[in-house]
Order: C-alpha cells, then structure tokens, then sequence
C-alpha cells in the first residue's frame, strides 16, 4: 500500500515538473519570438509603399512565427482545449497563406493554378488548418519528381459544407497503398518522409467535423478532397467599433516590463492602435512613473521580479480607475483569486489584432462616445 501511495506520488511530481517545465519553455520561447513578431509588424507597415514584394516576403515569415507560437502554447493544452477554441476562418485565406509559404519548396517547372470562392467560411483553428493544406501541397510537390505540371487548388461550396480539392499529376499511389496512407508512420517515401504528416491532417479534419478523402492512380496523379462544415455569413458578427481609433488627447498609457526589447515593441504597436502617448519603463520604476502621470492603461508583463500580479493588486488599491492588463505566455499560472484586480490579459506574442480587441474593450467598459473620436 506504501509502495503503491508513493508511485502515485511519484508519478504527479514528475508530471508537475514536465509541466512547469514545459510552461517555462514556452514562457521563454515567447519571449524571444515577440520582439521578431512585432518588429515584422512595424517593418511591414515601413516599406510597403516601397516594396510590396518584400511585404510579402515579410508576411510568410510572420505567418510561420504565428504558427510556431500557436503551436507551442497548444502543447500546454489538452485536445479538447485546442479544438474548442474555434474562430471564424476564410478558407481562401488559409489556402493562399499555404501556397505562399510552400512557394520556397517548388521550382519554376511546377505551377499551382487556385480557383478559390470568395466567401467561404468555417469555425476552426486557422493554424491547425494552414498545417492541413501545407502539408498536402507539400505532398503533391514530392510526388512530381521535377517534371513540368500543375497542382490545382479549388475550393466552392456544396450544400452545407466547404469543399477544397488539391490536385496534381505526380507519381499516384498505389492501390495496395491507398488505404494507409493516413495510418501514422506510413509513408512511400523512404528516406523523405516520416508517415506522421496526413495522419495529422486526418486527425485535424476530424476534430473540425470534417472529411478528407483520396483519389489516386498511378503515375497519373493523386486527389486530396476536404469537406468542413460551412458557417453563414449571417452568423458573422464583427463589430465595427476595431476600426475606430482612440483619439482623446488625454489618454496615456504606460508599458511595464523587465525586457527592453518587448518593453519598447509593445509600446510602440500600442502607440500605433491606440494613436495615445505611451511611456514605458521597468517594473521597478513604475510606481514613481504612475504618481508623477495620470495613466489610463497599464501594460504589464506577468513574470517579472516584481511579480505583475501583485504590482497590478499594489497599483489598483491606490489607483482603482486604471485600466490594469497583463501580458504573459502561460495563462495558466494566474488564478482565479489574482485576476480579480486585472482587467484584461494579452496573451504572447501579442500582435496587433490582439491590442485593437483590447481598445474596443476598453471602449466598451468605459463608454466611450465612438463618434466624437
């Protein structure tokens, strides 16, 4: 019975380190991919005028950082977690974001022709539903062995679900083969592949209550076929209040934290959406910045010497009007009890959409006449 008590005890502690391990990783990690992320953000916005080229060069490089992070944080939660949190997504913005990050993997001899509908739209996790499409492009690039050909993306509605079909005319799959390709580890590719790259996409589809079917022939081609249930565009409802900006002179807001460099990005972009003076400076001179300046909007990191939690309960018993956010890459270690005093919380790496559904909060809380701004 001892022995049996301690293996249960055992066995929780090391799941507790694995997962304090696994939060502090991706804590860090976060915080080394914010900077790059909101610095593409501010560049993107410099030279697009210039170079539209590089813009978009710019874009597919912020896309894969997005994903790395969406990635990451994701391997904090259970399935059920990942796959609740589901926004409204364009499929053909998904398909065109994964043709543009492909693009550096096929040469000139291979052309990829896309008919995509318009206004086609699903709930789902947009990078779980780009890694879909990546991969089966990818795919369909190995299977071409350098010839000149065409993969074909279409995407159009039929009845109550979105269908995307991705065509090429590679080397096929056997009829032996067709019925495993989506068991994980299979693959016909050797040395190339590891066999684990459609069986996720198939367990993607599934948690979207979707389909993915294979049409194949050998050395005539191969035919990836996804059907994800559609949303009506009636059922969207975007409030317009994100395009309206900030405009009241008396606005100040003031960004905490230990890292120069997220201190003065996070600043910057929030200087940008909210078109307000913003200051910033290290948590151990907030208090003496706070007293000397009437601040609306307090922007602090969560893990800093000063703990942001308690500098936001420290703050707020002396200042109750503020409007106290924290940023942090591990949700999970705030509490119930410690977000009583915080008013919102920016989850890293925080982007630009991110501060502008922040504003429109702020916006709301505090009534804000939107016309005289």
């Amino acid at each position: 019975m001892k022995n049996s008590t301690f293996k249960k005890e055992t066995c929780s502690n090391t799941n507790l380190d694995v997962n304090s391990c696994t939060l502090r990783v991706v804590h860090d990690i976060n915080n080394i991919l914010m900077p790059a992320l909101n610095a593409i953000e501010l560049i993107k916005d410099k030279i697009y005028k210039f170079d539209a080229n590089i813009s978009s060069e710019l874009n597919i490089i912020e896309l894969c950082i997005k994903d790395t992070v969406s990635i990451l944080n994701n391997s904090k939660k259970s399935v059920k977690e990942i796959y609740n949190k589901n926004d409204i997504v364009n499929i053909k913005k998904i398909i065109e974001d994964s043709i543009l990050i492909t693009k550096s993997k096929y040469s000139q001899n291979i052309l990829v022709e896309k008919q995509l509908e318009k206004d086609l739209n699903v709930l789902g996790n947009s990078t779980e539903l780009r890694e879909v499409f990546v991969n089966i492009i990818n795919n369909a690039v190995d299977s071409m062995s350098g010839k000149e050909v065409v993969i074909k993306v279409n995407s159009y509605r039929e009845q109550d679900y979105i269908v995307v079909k991705v065509e090429d005319c590679g080397l096929g799959i056997g009829s032996d083969n067709i019925d495993k390709i989506f068991t994980p580890f299979f693959t016909t590719k050797k040395s190339k592949g590891t066999g684990i790259g459609l069986s996720i996409c198939k367990d993607i589809i599934d948690k979207h209550r979707g389909e993915i079917f294979v049409e194949s022939e050998k050395y005539i081609g191969t035919s990836f076929i996804i059907k994800l249930p559609a949303v009506e565009k009636e059922l969207i409802t975007n409030e317009n209040i994100e395009n309206n900006y900030i405009r009241d002179k008396g606005l100040k807001i003031l960004v905490i934290d230990d890292n120069i460099n997220i201190r003065f990005i996070v600043a910057s972009l929030a200087k940008k959406v909210f078109n307000a003076e913003v200051k910033e400076c290290t948590p151990e001179s907030a208090e003496e910045e706070i007293e000397k300046n009437n601040y609306s909007i307090l922007i602090s990191d969560f893990l800093m010497p000063i703990n942001g939690v308690e500098l936001c309960n420290k703050i707020k018993s002396r200042f109750k009007d503020i409007y106290f956010c924290i940023m942090t890459g591990c949700v999970e270690l705030i509490n119930d009890k410690d977000k009583d005093n915080v008013d919102y919380i920016l989850k890293k790496p925080i982007d630009i959409k991110q501060l502008e559904e922040m504003k429109n909060e702020y916006i709301k809380i505090n009534r804000l006449d939107i016309k005289e701004m």
